[in-house]
């Protein structure tokens, strides 16, 4: 077994920290999303936010697999793994979700732009 990357006492802190990094990240650009996306505002903020949460998930993800494979203990592999996973699913899609309102709010501004001038 390999040298763990961390101790047993520090595996359920980071996993905790992680978790709370987490939800409050998601909170802030879902607020962001919420408020811009609709009105068709700052497209490359928002996207951007939600792409970098889903490459650090990946990234979490990725290194909790290669900590695993390479012997690490679960307290070291599982909260990387895991926390990784979840920002992963949860990110990926909201990118396509996020892109799709925009997609509309450019719709519905196109819309008013013929009703305009006709």
């Amino acid at each position: 077994m390999a040298e763990p990357w961390w101790s047993a006492d520090l595996g359920p802190i980071i996993g905790a920290s992680s978790g709370i990094f987490g939800g409050l990240s998601g909170a802030a650009s879902g607020a962001i999303a919420s408020f811009f996306a609709a009105r068709g505002r700052r497209r490359a903020l928002v996207t951007g936010l939600f792409g970098v949460q889903a490459l650090a998930g990946w990234i979490f993800f990725a290194i909790g697999v290669f900590a695993w494979a390479s012997g690490q203990p679960f307290h070291v592999w599982f909260p990387l793994g895991f926390g990784g996973f979840m920002f992963a699913i949860v990110y990926t899609p909201l990118i396509f979700t996020v892109t799709q309102i925009y997609r509309q709010a450019e719709d519905r501004r196109l819309a008013a732009e013929l009703l305009r001038r006709s």
